[in-house]
This record gives structure tokens, C-alpha cells and sequence, in this order.
């Protein structure tokens, strides 16, 4: 009676534990698939407001080629820039300190609408082929990936300064011709 006893004691604890494991497993998948859900709308969006939309891992690394990158900042020369900081491409010690701290220092948002992640945006200057000097909008958001790493999304939109327009050249000029 007692090795019954004890088998089945085991065997419940068992099937009890197998249960919490599956339900853990499975929470984890929806929790993933929703993720990736939401990942691919931010990408989507980002796609649809900047010129250029990149994957960095956790220590602000390219996480692919970025070809798109690579063809905006250095004309298509076929880089490598898998590894690299992204950061490299900014000239001024001020915007790469900046990306740093906004990037690493930002607390993860707790708000149910960015579903834990936190959104930012941050002008800078870039550096672009031939040691020319891009102004731009960085948008990046900030998500937990399937293994528990930090990941961001990051959308770069070219600021082109179109300047103060000449309200001279919109003014009409009426001559009333006087009756005399």
C-alpha cells in the first residue's frame, strides 16, 4: 500500500508540474506572438514615418547589415555594419552621449498602451559619405526579444531645413488706377 501510495503521490506531483510547465509554455508563446505582433506594427509605422528603419541589440549594435543604412549614410559601399555602434555615425561626442544615455538610462515604460516598451525620439547629426553632415530624427522604441535581451527598433527621418519662406514673393500687388 505504501509504494502505491507513494507512486501515486509522485506521479501527482508530477502531472501537477507538467501542467504548470505547459501553462508557463504556453503563456509564453501568446506573450511572444504578441510581441512580435506589436514589434511589426512599430516597424510598420516607423517604416512609414522615416527613411531608414534598423534592428540594434542590446549594446546598441546593428543586428543585421542595415542595407538600407548603409545605402543612406554611406552611398551603398556594401559595409558590413553587422556589430557595429550605431553611434559611430555620429560626429558630435554630444549626440553619441546623448543616444548613450537616452537609450540605456530610459526606464522601461510600465504603460499598457506601449505594452512595457519605451518610446523615444532625439534629434542629431549623422555622418554621411564623404564626411558630409546629416540632420535627422531618430525614433527608436525599446522591446524585451524572445531570449529576455533588450532590442530596439529604430527609425531615422532626414530633417530637411527648408528655410523661412520669402512672404515677399506672396504678396500680391494690386494697382488701383484712379479715375481722374
Amino acid at each position: 500500500f505504501c509504494v502505491e501510495a507513494s507512486f501515486t503521490i509522485i506521479l501527482a506531483m508530477f502531472g501537477c508540474g507538467w501542467q504548470a510547465y505547459t501553462l508557463a509554455e504556453t503563456r509564453w508563446e501568446a506573450q511572444a506572438k504578441a510581441s512580435l505582433s506589436e514589434s511589426s506594427a512599430t516597424k510598420r509605422l516607423l517604416t512609414l514615418m522615416c527613411d531608414v528603419v534598423v534592428e540594434l541589440d542590446e549594446d546598441l549594435r546593428f543586428a543585421d547589415n542595415a542595407r538600407k543604412f548603409d545605402v543612406m549614410f554611406t552611398l551603398g559601399a556594401n559595409q558590413c555594419l553587422k556589430g557595429q555602434r550605431m553611434h559611430d555615425f555620429m560626429p558630435l561626442e554630444s549626440d553619441r552621449e546623448r543616444w548613450e544615455d537616452l537609450t540605456k538610462e530610459a526606464p522601461v515604460c510600465m504603460d499598457e498602451a506601449f505594452g512595457g516598451n519605451a518610446p523615444g525620439v532625439m534629434h542629431a547629426t549623422m555622418r554621411a559619405s564623404q564626411d558630409s553632415r546629416l540632420s535627422v530624427e531618430i525614433f527608436y522604441v525599446k522591446y524585451r526579444d524572445f531570449d529576455g535581451s533588450h532590442r530596439y527598433l529604430v527609425g531615422i527621418h532626414e530633417v530637411v531645413d527648408k528655410g523661412i519662406p520669402d512672404m515677399h514673393k506672396f504678396r500680391t500687388t494690386s494697382k488701383r488706377t484712379r479715375k481722374h
